[in-house]
């Protein structure tokens, strides 16, 4: 039997591209597009604002993208299984629920929200710590009781389901580590260089990489000075 996966995401990456025409066999993969999330200063600004009410949740662009999109929710009125990926998008969980309530709705979190912005609160720079104490209570509350509401959870780590467990989910929780192809050897190059490889626009790997050269580089480059 042939299965299908209905992709619904922004046609503009490359990874979504990829994930249609590298599919599996037996799997027919179709990308319905969707708009990304903005992330221009006005877009953060009244996300931002959103979640003072709703947090975690989607922005007005996307859930205007999806509510006026019929073939869409037609697809997920025939679907076997809805998963959720990214904690904005189980603002959708009581909409697909009235849509197709016997379907089973599995959230897949890459990190659970409230433990980000609780990270955020305690290492984050001074406006994010003030931003993440303000959201905090919200979130956990409004975190909590989507995820309770769901089939079941997929997370990437161990440290994501024990933070969903202390915050009072119930819900099975399956962790799925994340699958890195083998690297094969290559050869070291003589250039004493250190890259970091990581989206910048994340708060934390903006921060690890100020720490990084703010408490290591210096040890780094006493004992090693050509290093850069």
């Amino acid at each position: 039997r042939e299965h299908t996966v209905v992709l619904a995401a922004p046609d503009d990456d490359p990874a979504n591209r990829l994930g249609v025409t590298d599919g599996p066999p037996g799997v027919d993969v179709r990308l319905v597009s969707v708009p990304a999330q903005r992330d221009s200063t006005p877009a953060r600004v009244r996300r931002r604002l959103l979640w003072l009410k709703d947090a975690p949740c989607a922005s007005r662009r996307l859930r205007r993208a999806f509510g006026a999109d019929d073939g869409l929710w037609g697809l997920v009125e025939q679907a076997d299984v809805v998963e959720l990926h990214f904690n904005y998008s189980l603002a959708f969980l009581e909409q697909v629920r009235r849509v197709a309530p016997r379907t089973s709705v599995v959230a897949v979190i890459y990190e659970a929200f409230s433990a980000s912005l609780a990270s955020r609160r305690r290492h984050g720079p001074p406006l994010r710590r003030t931003e993440a104490a303000i959201l905090l209570p919200r979130a956990r509350s409004r975190e909590r009781r989507l995820l309770n509401k769901m089939s079941a959870i997929r997370v990437l780590a161990d440290r994501d389901r024990d933070a969903l467990r202390s915050l009072g989910v119930s819900r099975p929780i399956q962790v799925i580590p994340p699958w890195v192809d083998p690297v094969p050897a290559v050869q070291v190059s003589p250039d004493e260089t250190v890259l970091f490889v990581g989206a910048l626009w994340r708060w934390e790997n903006a921060h690890g990489v100020e720490w990084l050269l703010r408490e290591v580089w210096p040890t780094v480059r006493r004992q090693r000075p050509a290093a850069r």
